[in-house]
């Protein structure tokens, strides 16, 4: 299969986060089919479909002792409701690395600051069957008796944050509450350790 023309799909009132393409693939067969595609940044081409440079951070967070994760719930409106999942956010500009972005995100959706950043994983894509955005993930240390954590959230979000046990985030994974996909797999982890 190959990709052979894209073009711009963007809805009438475009948003600076997202973008709209038709992507016109040729299949092996010859057949072509229409793909939609979501991308976070203006693809002029369709190599600029392929990225692997990251347009946002998760950020996995630990208390000193390992023994608590700290979680968001977070009001999204493409699912009309909350969810749990991890604080995350998209790069700025002036991040000049994933640690960096991790460590504006978490203190502006959580109010908590990081004690160190234990790991970096490399961003990769989070839907390809649908968008090109790419996400790294930055593990970190933060104290949970933090006395000065205050949120510094934007007008357009609602967040709650909240540290688990082991056995809290088992109960959230068995729970009928709505869980973003990374955080249920990494939660998961935890609790098996």
């Amino acid at each position: 299969m190959k990709n052979i023309s894209i073009e711009n799909n963007d809805l009438q009132d475009p948003s600076r986060f997202i973008h709209g393409y038709k992507v016109m693939v040729e299949l092996n067969n010859g057949q072509l089919n229409r793909y939609d595609v979501v991308t976070r940044h203006p693809a002029a081409s369709l190599a600029d479909l392929n990225r692997d440079e990251g347009d946002a951070v998760s950020i996995v967070v630990s208390s000193p002792e390992k023994d608590k994760m700290l979680i968001i719930k977070e009001y999204r409106p493409p699912i009309n409701g909350y969810v749990w999942a991890f604080p995350a956010g998209l790069i700025d500009a002036e991040d000049v690395s994933f640690e960096q972005a991790a460590r504006r995100e978490l203190k502006e959706e959580t109010g908590y600051d990081v004690m160190h950043v234990d790991d970096v994983l490399r961003a990769t894509y989070t839907s390809p069957g649908m968008t090109n955005e790419t996400v790294a993930f930055v593990y970190v240390t933060a104290d949970p008796e933090q006395f000065d954590a205050h949120q510094h959230l934007e007008d357009s979000e609602d967040i709650e944050v909240r540290w688990v046990t082991r056995g809290q985030a088992r109960e959230i994974l068995e729970g009928s509450d709505s869980i973003d996909q990374r955080m249920a797999l990494v939660l998961h982890e935890f609790i098996e350790e």
